[in-house]
């Protein structure tokens, strides 16, 4: 999920085309708008994995498993999963 407010980087190079597709929907859809010369999410954003969101925020292929990191703990998506993922199980 990316949140209502964050900002997206505005090039767009080396974007598959499925994220190309995505982007380009996104836009049309209104969930991404230009204001004041960046590109802000309108609401918020589920996207189907963390590697789709990743791609589309940097602008670049991106592996969202460990790209997305923990503000506090600066652990990544993958790490925070495996550790959920023990404590249940």
């Amino acid at each position: 999920m990316v949140n209502r407010g964050c900002l997206k980087v505005l090039s767009h190079y080396r974007l598959s085309s499925n994220y190309s597709k995505l982007l380009a929907e996104l836009v049309t859809t209104g969930v991404l708008s230009s204001q004041d010369g960046r590109c802000v999410f309108t609401e918020n954003y589920a996207f189907k994995s963390p590697s789709a969101a990743a791609a589309v925020v940097n602008g670049r292929p991106a592996n969202g498993t460990i790209e997305w990191k923990l503000p506090a703990t600066n652990k990544t998506y993958k790490e925070w999963e495996a550790e959920n993922l023990n404590q249940e199980g």
